[in-house]
């Protein structure tokens, strides 16, 4: 899908604040100057933390996976949150995310094999104590402020071998968690329950039992293409360009995940889903802000360099990030074909921190840089720039004109 101004819902205006005209490398011009950013947010869409707050560690997120604090710190910053549902071998459901558990001894355990006893100790061992109880969840989110959120259940349990094996079937297995959750959803007073279950068989068996939207997980959106109504949950990068079309005449919802780069947050918002799960809460929460506050902060006119190479240099800085940033491209792919896009950074002793690389698919290009991210990776001098991965020379016939993005201190969200 090719990137268009228009479709993406945002429109750049150019009334100049000021123009401040500097030289460039390679004998490029450029121009530094700040402009309003017009970014048409759709108001109507869920965000949802992925897991929680995202995945431990990444993108600058100290929370656990799934763990009740990472879950209350998603509800606090965005719509809502999604977190992974297994159950024990006690029928106790937990927040966990894969089949299997790691025990003391370092050994892979699937946790429906294990007791409740053993998975707060495996807990202990592995995963700093974080490892809690659905009824955890719905005891803290008693204290919740806002309860308009949104939680999205996804049920890992339902494809578990050893749970479908121990109940006799996906169908069996699915009316008794349906049955379990039900009761404490019952408990989750105004939130909106969403959830996501692995077999087209289990949608009817959840909607059914619970009253619930469910959405129907797969890794690909052929499922579009057969006689199925239903909702459907799926992964940003498995899209086509007639999502939109088909669940406007399906009538259906849909739920992408993980949104986590900035080019895969304007594929996301083409797709005009129902709710976005994230990784990177920051970046999200960003794009939000963009309509009321977004300012082209810079902007760079870069012609042709007099020498050609497999390297070109856009942008490059010596300090930390003091601030969220978005950065723009904007070329001609059709003569920039194996070139590709490259973000890089590195920390005070010239370890590499980061390294973001895009091919050139459409002709604006965009990556988001979060200072939360970066001050987590200790980061202290970036670049980015164009790059050939075969040696072959990048041949600039046109002008490229780079975006630098960030938000006006000075106004409101």
């Amino acid at each position: 899908m090719y990137f268009q101004k228009r479709r993406y819902g945002f429109l750049l205006a150019r009334s100049s604040w000021f123009v401040l005209t500097i030289s460039f490398l390679f004998g490029c011009s450029s121009e530094s100057e700040v402009t309003s950013y017009e970014f048409n947010f759709p108001p109507h869409l869920i965000t949802l933390g992925h897991k929680g707050s995202g995945t431990f560690q990444v993108y600058g997120n100290t929370f656990h996976d799934n763990s009740v604090s990472g879950i209350l710190h998603a509800l606090e910053e965005l719509d809502g949150a999604e977190f992974d549902v297994q159950m024990s071998l006690d029928s106790t459901l937990w927040l966990f995310h894969d089949h299997d558990m790691l025990d003391c001894q370092g050994e892979l355990v699937n946790i429906a094999s294990m007791t409740d006893s053993s998975i707060e100790v495996n807990s202990a061992c592995n995963y700093s104590a974080e490892v809690a109880r659905f009824k955890d969840l719905v005891k803290a989110l008693e204290n919740v402020k806002n309860q308009s959120k949104t939680l999205s259940l996804d049920l890992k349990v339902l494809q578990n071998p050893e749970a479908i094996k121990t109940f006799g079937g996906e169908a069996e297995l699915a009316i008794f968690i349906a049955e379990k959750i039900n009761s404490l959803i019952s408990e989750m007073n105004t939130f909106e329950v969403f959830i996501e279950v692995p077999f087209s068989s289990q949608v009817h068996i959840m909607e059914s039992i619970t009253g619930k939207t469910t959405f129907l997980i797969h890794n690909s959106f052929e499922y579009l293409r057969e006689s199925l109504r239903m909702n459907h949950s799926s992964p940003i990068h498995h899209y086509y360009k007639d999502v939109p079309s088909l669940f406007q005449n399906y009538g259906q919802q849909s739920l992408l995940w993980v949104v986590n780069s900035a080019d895969e947050m304007m594929n996301a918002v083409a797709l005009n889903p129902t709710a976005i799960q994230t990784d990177n809460i920051p970046m999200v929460q960003f794009f939000r802000s963009l309509p009321t506050r977004g300012i082209v902060s810079e902007t760079l006119r870069i012609t042709p360099p007099k020498e050609t190479t497999d390297f070109l240099l856009i942008k490059e800085g010596t300090l930390p990030l003091k601030e969220d940033v978005l950065f723009e491209i904007e070329l001609d792919k059709k003569q920039l074909e194996r070139v590709q896009i490259v973000f890089s950074a590195v920390d005070g002793q010239g370890n590499t921190t980061k390294w973001e690389s895009l091919p050139i698919l459409k002709n604006t290009v965009h990556f988001f840089q979060g200072t939360q991210e970066h001050s987590a990776l200790q980061t202290k001098h970036y670049k980015l720039y164009l790059w050939r991965p075969d040696g072959e020379e990048i041949l600039l016939a046109n002008e490229l004109i780079f975006n630098e993005i960030t938000l006006s201190p000075n106004q409101t969200k």
